[in-house]
């Protein structure tokens, strides 16, 4: 009961709506028309308002009866959503989970992932966000997230029970008029040290630890998006955790040869009970 409300007076008045009329509803829920006549009288003498217009043959919903029943299906549809999540909770499922996201895992098996969650858990409650490099690991540890899905690199830190869950294809570029895109050969680490190298940064920790660089000419960025940006100037871009290789594609200025890095699904350590580390 809320206040002088009840579940069962909005059941009855949308299955009313739904049937059609009132003896349509009562052989619904398989109760007398006289109970049924009785339980919207007092939901309206309850409001105070008029949910049926009874001049014709048949009561019709008023426009206020109309707007209610609306209300009424929003209600009873968040009431079953309450008694679901304590019956998922009571099984062991998460109340509800929320799950940080680096910029660099793919957005395809994410979504392909997120998907396949709802439909298997239905009720559960899910809320994620695309952090800055690094950010998902740092609210992983500070408790703001249930789970973390980053590229771990070098390796898996002591404090995180991590579990692999793909390898994510990774390109250096550079414009389609730097140097570099006309080689014609492999380019070496020594082709690619002299040039300035585009490096994703964590915004919060620049000074966390670089992989992949291969010499001293380096432009730090802390966002995803101006990463691609910045080769069409000329600048070559390589990702934070990138040791370049490979042809370079003198069409399309590219590095030809495909790097992966692994991306991990991650918890702290010590929310995972008896869990492989």
């Amino acid at each position: 009961m809320i206040g002088s409300l009840t579940l069962d007076q909005l059941r009855v008045l949308v299955t009313i709506a739904d049937a059609g009329s009132f003896s349509a509803a009562s052989r619904e829920l398989r109760r007398a028309q006289s109970a049924i006549s009785q339980a919207v009288a007092n939901l309206e003498g309850l409001q105070g308002v008029e949910l049926f217009d009874r001049r014709g043959h048949r009561p019709r919903l008023t426009e206020v009866g109309r707007v209610l029943v609306d209300q009424a299906r929003l209600v009873l549809a968040s009431a079953t959503r309450f008694e679901a999540v304590a019956a998922s909770t009571r099984a062991g499922v998460e109340p509800d989970l929320t799950i940080a996201i680096d910029p660099l895992v793919p957005t395809a098996p994410l979504i392909d992932s997120l998907r396949a969650l709802s439909e298997t858990f239905p009720d559960l409650p899910v809320h994620f966000s695309t952090e800055g490099l690094g950010g998902s690991l740092r609210r992983l540890r500070g408790g703001s997230a249930a789970m973390a899905l980053c590229l771990l690199l070098p390796g898996v830190p002591e404090d995180i029970a991590a579990y692999p869950l793909l390898r994510a294809p990774m390109r250096a570029v550079v414009a389609p008029g730097h140097p570099l895109a006309s080689l014609g050969r492999p380019a070496t680490e020594s082709d690619l040290a002299p040039h300035v190298q585009l490096v994703l940064s964590d915004p919060v920790d620049p000074g966390s630890a670089n992989y992949g660089v291969a010499g001293p000419p380096t432009l730090a960025i802390c966002r995803s998006r101006s990463s691609i940006r910045f080769p069409v100037s000329g600048i070559r871009l390589v990702p934070h955790a990138r040791a370049p290789r490979g042809d370079v594609d003198r069409r399309r200025g590219t590095h030809g040869d495909r790097d992966s890095r692994r991306s991990d699904a991650s918890r702290r350590s010590d929310d995972l009970r008896g869990a492989p580390t």
